[in-house]
């Protein structure tokens, strides 16, 4: 008989295994003692425990860099809810003009696919930015899909339950089902893939061979292990962001010696000193990165590369000062 433990070990070696290329995702997916109120609010307790999921593919290719996106799912015997979270700089310039039951992936939005064990049939639920629904593959009743939009200064979050009646089949605990979350991205202002998913895919978003599996699990874990799954599922991403900090600090010596020279500048010592800290402190962050949560290590992302066009801008004005002073 498996204990509350074992389970909870081999859920994070199975998800190790999925971070590793070993096969597709897993997401394990807790009971909900209370079911979320579909608000768009996005804070109801039994989001509290579930594991956050992020890392979204483009189409084909790697992980996006611009408009990541994160989820949460959860059941009980009524529904699979999703929390999905998607940041958006352009968020009041959203293309937002489908309604219930048009072409909702002309929008800006989600798209999830719900794939029951038994019957092999492959859900397509899309729901847009403003909460428009509509359904796709599997002809689902999208009147029965409820959903509700929740908007931040720079995001938008989309709350939404599918009943299990529209994919006729309720899940039990330990029984596993496919699945993805996928996003389109039309509003690109300040950049984003337009084509983005959670388990990666090939070609489209209608890939059933390629979807992640969905593993319903009965109580909800304790933080400790919630904390240690989470960090699990986003393994390979968090893998993608240290090697990209650790590629940008790797060039600092190309631009080291010069700002130590322009430490002595009247006009660009200040700038200089600043820069030399940012990357001492940086290239130290960097060494302890594992303490370090996936928005932590985006902002070092986005910080190295600042510091890098910042060095550039100093190391080439001191060498145009001395030109001169010459």
């Amino acid at each position: 008989m498996r204990t509350a433990s074992t389970v909870v070990v081999l859920s994070i070696l199975c998800l190790s295994m999925a971070a590793a290329g070993a096969g597709p995702p897993l997401y394990p997916c807790f009971r909900a003692q209370t079911a979320p109120v579909i608000d768009g609010d996005g804070r109801d307790g039994c989001w509290r425990s579930a594991p956050l999921a992020t890392g979204f593919s483009i189409l084909g290719d790697g992980f996006t860099d611009a408009k990541q996106t994160a989820f949460r799912l959860c059941w009980d015997d009524a529904a699979l809810y999703f929390l999905v979270e998607c940041e958006e700089p352009d968020v009041d310039r959203m293309k937002l003009t489908v309604r219930d039951g048009g072409p909702a992936w002309e929008d800006d939005g989600v798209e999830v696919f719900v794939q029951p064990s038994s019957s092999g049939q492959a859900y397509q639920f899309l729901i847009t930015a403003a909460a428009a629904r509509t359904s796709a593959a599997g002809n689902a009743d999208f009147r029965q899909i409820d959903a509700a939009t929740g908007r931040g200064e720079a995001s938008y979050t989309l709350e939404i339950a599918i009943p299990h009646t529209l994919v006729g089949e309720e899940p039990s605990e330990g029984d596993t089902w496919r699945g993805n979350v996928c996003r389109n991205i039309w509003t690109t202002i300040s950049g984003g893939d337009k084509f983005t998913s959670w388990a990666p895919l090939r070609r489209q978003f209608l890939e059933p061979e390629n979807f992640a599996a969905i593993e319903f699990r009965g109580e909800e874990p304790a933080d400790e292990a919630l904390a240690a799954i989470a960090r699990d599922l986003s393994g390979g991403y968090r893998g993608y962001l240290l090697e990209q900090v650790r590629g940008l600090v790797a060039r600092a010596p190309e631009y080291v010696p010069s700002l130590e020279r322009a430490r002595e500048s009247e006009e660009l010592g200040g700038r200089a000193r600043e820069i030399l800290y940012r990357w001492y402190r940086l290239e130290r962050m960097q060494d302890a990165s594992a303490r370090y949560s996936i928005q932590d290590l985006r902002a070092m992302v986005q910080s190295a590369e600042e510091l890098l066009a910042e060095s550039y801008q100093v190391k080439y004005a001191h060498l145009i000062d001395g030109l001169f002073s010459d």
